[in-house]
């Protein structure tokens, strides 16, 4: 229905019923309006509110100050401006069932899709999306199509002073062909148009032709050999481009040798000068190590000297390729006196026994066994046997067989290289070393002359309750340290062979010693032995005897 108009031609008893009626209609359609619209109809219910919230008597003469329905409905419909108050009061015809229902009204309120709103524009409460570019956009996306160059820009609204671009790298003057002009950049790059081939151009120098780029020259006509031809003795043209020796013709001037470079008689040019060689030929000596400077012939070193031979040399050093094989230290104790080096070592026939020789020392050991001899008794001589070392009680019988001893002291000796004072001497032939005669309670002392015995058991008072052997093997510190054994009775034999009679046992003195050794048909038993004249003998193991330890070299 069409809007309502107040003329002050109708009846005011009409204009009354009329007016009350239309504000029932509106009042009751301005609350369910209200809701949807309430902002765009409320200046259209201006005129009528203000009947309505006071009486039914408008305070003034009524005027169009707002809009009609029918403009807001063209306005959300078609988006048409309507102008502010612009109809009159006054009906056009008889009332009639034209004005738009509220219904039609609201759905004619679009449906706003903020993707297709700027972002910064707010339409019905919905703020867009479209996001507003500005400057210089990167563009989505590039192609080429024939000469064009195609920009796919991103999405977005553009305001006609934004731009859209890609780049390159490769988009340079410097490569794009000079004279041409492309998106603005007018190029600056050469074309090599040319020929040549790389042996066209000089070696060491590169070129670009119209088929390849940066070919290696391989042109090198300063090490050619000129060749003349038989008619004009000109330059051949293959070296001289119209072989009349005007062109690249060169000459080296480098050389810098002389005559003492060369050999004597031979000539060579240098620097457009003949030399003429002088270097004399030369040739090894085996009398000394000097080279001389100079020519030598091909030859080997052992031609030179015949004793660079693998004989000569050290084992297993190599000297001009001769791998050694002579056995030999440069420790002068392990050398032979008698060697080529001179060594400190004195090897002599009674240290090596019989059938072997060392360092061309034929060994007499254990092969002549003599008593001595003593005119002092009856069959005292070589002939009738001799006497033994004891010789009654005196000095040890001349002519004896006897080995070397050394006494085992302190200082340098270091008793024998034991470190221990309990050392006496020791046995050159055997390398074993002998300890003093044990004294004292459990051997806790050593002395000369010993007076203590001892049991080979533990059952004399003497042992303090060890037996021999333990008396020997106990560590008392550096008066009788730990390494010390009773010793076998052929050790106390072969202590007499060597003459112990004299040397581990004074002159005059006569003692019998334990051995380890227990008889073998009487195990109660053990054998002992005289140093001084080789007795041996059994006797029972709780017996009394003496005791003299011993020990091997160190």
């Amino acid at each position: 229905m069409e809007p309502y108009y107040f003329g002050s031609d109708m009846k005011p008893r009409l204009r009354r019923r009329r007016r009350a009626r239309m504000f029932r209609t509106i009042k009751a359609a301005s609350f369910k309006f209200a809701r949807l619209a309430l902002p765009v109809v409320a200046p259209v219910l201006g005129v009528a509110l203000i009947a309505h919230a006071g009486s039914l008597s408008p305070s003034a003469s009524p005027a169009a100050t707002g809009y009609t329905l029918s403009d807001i409905y063209t306005r959300l419909t078609t988006n048409a401006e309507a102008t502010l108050g612009s109809h009159s009061f006054a009906p056009s015809a008889a009332p009639g069932s034209t004005l738009h229902t509220l219904t039609e009204i609201y759905n004619g309120i679009p449906t706003i899709n903020p993707a297709k709103v700027l972002s910064d524009t707010t339409y019905l409460g919905v703020t867009g999306t479209i996001a507003i570019k500005s400057g210089d956009a990167a563009a989505a996306s590039s192609a080429t199509s024939s000469t064009s160059l195609l920009l796919t820009p991103a999405a977005g609204y553009y305001d006609g002073a934004a731009t859209v671009s890609t780049s390159s790298a490769g988009f340079l003057a410097s490569n794009i062909r000079s004279g041409s002009y492309i998106f603005g950049i007018t190029g600056t790059m050469l074309e090599a148009a040319g020929d040549a081939g790389a042996a066209d151009v000089f070696s060491g120098k590169t070129f670009s032709s119209s088929t390849a780029a940066s070919v290696a020259g391989t042109l090198n006509l300063a090490c050619n050999t000129a060749t003349f031809d038989a008619s004009g003795n000109l330059v051949a043209t293959a070296y001289d481009g119209d072989g009349d020796g005007t062109d690249r013709w060169c000459m080296t001037n480098s050389g810098d040798a002389v005559a003492g470079d060369m050999l004597s008689g031979k000539i060579a040019w240098v620097d457009g000068v003949a030399v003429t060689g002088d270097m004399s030929a030369q040739t090894l000596s085996a009398a000394n190590e000097t080279v001389s400077a100079g020519q030598y012939a091909a030859t080997t070193l052992s031609a030179v000297d015949a004793d660079l031979a693998a004989g000569n040399i050290k084992k297993d050093t190599a000297i001009f390729g001769f791998s050694g094989t002579l056995f030999g230290d440069t420790d002068a104790s392990k050398v032979c006196d008698n060697a080529s080096a001179a060594g400190t070592l004195s090897v002599t026939a009674a240290y090596l026994s019989t059938g072997n020789t060392w360092c061309g020392t034929a060994g007499t050991l254990l092969a002549n066994l003599w008593n001595g001899t003593s005119g002092a008794f009856t069959g005292g001589s070589q002939a009738n046997g001799g006497a033994d070392d004891y010789n009654n009680g005196g000095s040890p019988s001349s002519g004896r067989y006897a080995m070397g001893w050394t006494a085992c002291t302190s200082g340098a000796d270091n008793y024998c290289g034991t470190g221990d004072a309990f050392a006496d001497m020791k046995d050159n032939s055997t390398g074993l070393i002998w300890s003093k005669p044990c004294s004292g309670s459990g051997c806790s002392t050593s002395a000369e002359p010993a007076g203590t015995t001892y049991s080979w058991d533990n059952s004399a008072v003497n042992n303090n309750s060890l037996t021999a052997s333990e008396l020997c093997s106990q560590d008392l510190g550096t008066t009788h340290d730990a390494g010390w054994y009773l010793p076998h009775q052929k050790q106390l034999m072969q202590a007499y062979i060597d003459g112990s009679y004299g040397n581990v046992e004074a002159t005059g003195v006569n003692r019998y010693y334990w051995s380890a050794t227990t008889v073998s048909y009487n195990t109660a038993n053990a054998w002992n032995t005289y140093l001084s004249f080789g007795y041996t003998y059994y006797t029972a193991k709780t017996n009394a005897s003496y005791v003299r330890c011993v020990r091997p070299a160190s």
